[in-house]
């Protein structure tokens, strides 16, 4: 059972338990199904007023079809940045990518790209390679966008083929980032064609001083707590700083 006295506190844990369930289920998120799985220390009652509360200062949002809620870009960025845990990979994810980057850097083929190749089989995600040197920008596995219940419509699905087209994804990638991995959620990008999507970026270096961005583009409902560690690991290997 989940007991939290402080008020400020209880949000907090119920707005994490919400987006963490919804980033797990892809389903609007209902207190009965807080309750449910966590068990909180609170009546339904009082559960749905602090889901009213968050989503009065738009933390989250609901479908006009549906009761339950679902987060917000305001609602992720929140997450990403004060609720989420991190998890540590464990040692077989070590192995998979250590022995793959002993292999690449041993045959001196493409880290780069074969990295974010190597990331998108993990996460299921898209994977993006952007070359500074060059303005080149390489893709790859987008099929993983297409099994995502977000991206079903094929609107949807050709508004990212349209972003991929038009560079806007490669001027997505110039900018200037803020530190050493950068979480872009939905509209922070600056896209309309990203509106549903997040993209995570690592800019990293390799042992002979070439520079790339790496990148995984899915939908807002990324498992950032997986995905964030595994890019910051994936970044130590290219730079020689693991193995």
């Amino acid at each position: 059972m989940v007991r939290v006295t402080d008020y400020a506190a209880r949000r907090k844990e119920i707005l994490r338990a919400v987006i963490e369930l919804y980033l797990e289920t892809a389903h609007p998120v209902s207190s009965e199904m807080l309750l449910e799985r966590y068990r909180f220390d609170l009546s339904s009652a009082s559960i749905r007023n602090v889901l009213k509360e968050l989503e009065e200062k738009d933390y989250l949002t609901h479908p006009h079809t549906s009761a339950g809620r679902i987060p917000t870009d305001r609602g992720y960025r929140f997450y990403v940045d004060d609720l989420m845990r991190q998890v540590e990979l464990s040692q077989g994810e070590k192995k998979i990518l250590g022995d793959f980057f002993s292999f690449y850097f041993k045959n001196r083929d493409d880290i780069f790209s074969s990295a974010s190749r190597i990331l998108s089989q993990l996460t299921h995600y898209a994977g993006i390679t952007s070359y500074e040197k060059n303005n080149e920008i390489y893709y790859c596995g987008f099929r993983y966008l297409l099994e995502q219940p977000e991206f079903s419509r094929l609107e949807e699905a050709r508004s990212i083929f349209r972003a991929m087209e038009e560079d806007r994804l490669l001027d997505i990638l110039h900018k200037q980032m803020g530190g050493a991995i950068e979480v872009l959620i939905g509209n922070e990008s600056h896209c309309v064609e990203m509106t549903n999507c997040s993209l995570i970026v690592c800019e990293c270096k390799n042992r002979y001083g070439d520079a790339a961005k790496i990148a995984l583009l899915g939908p807002r409902r990324m498992a950032y707590h997986r995905v964030i560690p595994m890019m910051s690991y994936m970044a130590d290997l290219i730079e020689g700083e693991v193995l």
